[in-house]
């Protein structure tokens, strides 16, 4: 993981415990990222997605808390730091929402695909090319798959996905959450 890279991941690692420990902090998080998370799911038109995998949930499962609010899906969220999982757990519990939302410890470049029409993958999961290469390979054909990265990345992970020929890409997503913060939402779909 670059300098860069790494800055991002520990910004949201930061931001994740802060809302686990502090309300307000959850408030204003949901009220500013869930926003745009949900802008994602109208731009994307995810209304039909059914059973949705998250990768690099957190300790605070937003995008999963987001998805369940305004979908009629259930979300699996998983993260590689037992930590964050441990907390994003307890969120999950506190919510009632453990009927829709399951979160689990494991590393996305391992876990079976084969239930979820849709993954969305987490700007700071890492080794990023590694996973999403993975994904590509083992996700059901006509997956959607949105992928969320900084936005230095962009132009490298387009390269990327233009060499996977059943990967189609069908939109991208500014997203702008305070000035000079902001990410990229990619959509591609699986084809055969």
């Amino acid at each position: 993981m670059n300098t860069s890279n790494s800055i991002w991941y520990y910004y949201w690692v930061i931001i994740d415990i802060l809302c686990y420990k502090f309300n307000f902090i959850a408030f204003l998080y949901q009220i500013t990222i869930g926003k745009a998370y949900r802008k994602e799911l109208e731009t994307f038109n995810l209304n039909s997605s059914k059973n949705i995998l998250h990768i690099g949930s957190g300790a605070y499962p937003l995008t999963a808390l987001i998805f369940v609010k305004y979908l009629p899906a259930n979300v699996v969220s998983i993260d590689r730091n037992s930590i964050a999982i441990k907390l994003s757990k307890r969120v999950v519990i506190k919510k009632e929402l453990s009927k829709r939302i399951t979160i689990g410890e494991s590393d996305g470049r391992i876990y079976p695909l084969k239930d979820f029409d849709t993954i969305v993958v987490s700007g700071c999961s890492f080794p990023m090319f590694d996973l999403i290469n993975t994904i590509f390979l083992n996700a059901n054909i006509d997956s959607k798959i949105i992928i969320r990265l900084n936005e230095k990345q962009a132009d490298d992970l387009k390269k990327f996905i233009r060499t996977h020929q059943n990967i189609e890409f069908v939109k991208e997503m500014k997203n702008i959450a305070f000035p000079r913060f902001t990410w990229i939402s990619l959509l591609v779909i699986k084809k055969q």
